[in-house]
């Protein structure tokens, strides 16, 4: 059964901490759009994005957005993560070089 997913306004941390969204067990997840937003009007940040296997951790081989600099206000669509699948158990991990700043939006579809 398919069932859609959806969060939203997260604020990221800096540095890297929990996983904003990790497949549930026996539960895949088709990443449809991912979306960052800068909430700052006066300062550039930072922004580092991982889709991570199952008991892996965030590493360079599957980082798929390496301290991308958002504009004040800028908006950014991750295209490199849509139409990934998080295998059950996989996380997409973000954080941005100052927390609490840029906010992020994701879709998907759980799939067991």
């Amino acid at each position: 059964m398919n069932r859609p997913v959806r969060i939203e306004g997260v604020l990221l941390p800096s540095p890297a901490g929990a996983a904003q969204y990790t497949a549930p067990v026996n539960v895949a997840c088709l990443l449809k759009k991912v979306t960052f937003l800068n909430t700052s009007a006066l300062l550039a940040v930072t922004l580092t994005v991982h889709l991570i296997p199952p008991a892996g951790a965030a590493a360079d081989q599957n980082m798929v957005c390496k301290e991308r600099v958002l504009a004040p206000k800028e908006r950014f669509e991750l295209f490199e993560a849509e139409n990934q699948l998080l295998a059950p158990g996989g996380a997409l991990l973000a954080f941005a070089g100052t927390t609490n700043l840029i906010a992020m939006t994701a879709t998907g579809i759980e799939m067991t």
